[in-house]
């Protein structure tokens, strides 16, 4: 059994719990933590502003892209722009 716990939502903790990999469950599981991702940035987008979500997770970052009206960005590229070395 594997168990993920973690807090995106200013520490409103999410739990997930996976027994084993349920391939027939997959793109159900995937589209509910899709969704509640999608929820926890719109409610800090309302709150903050934001017009960029960073994620280093190449997947998650073509599905965000693909639903939100938000810059999606490899938190890498963000530092390296801050810094005035993107590109190089």
């Amino acid at each position: 059994m594997l168990n993920w716990v973690f807090s995106s939502d200013g520490g409103n903790a999410v739990e997930i719990e996976l027994r084993g990999w349920d391939l027939d469950r997959a793109d159900e599981l995937a589209a509910e933590i899709r969704e509640r991702k999608i929820a926890v940035i719109e409610r800090a987008r309302a709150r903050s502003g934001a017009t960029v979500v960073a994620s280093a997770n190449p997947g998650c970052s073509m599905h965000l892209a693909a639903v939100l009206d938000l810059q999606v960005r490899h938190p890498v590229d963000i530092v390296a722009e801050a810094l005035g070395v993107a590109g190089r």
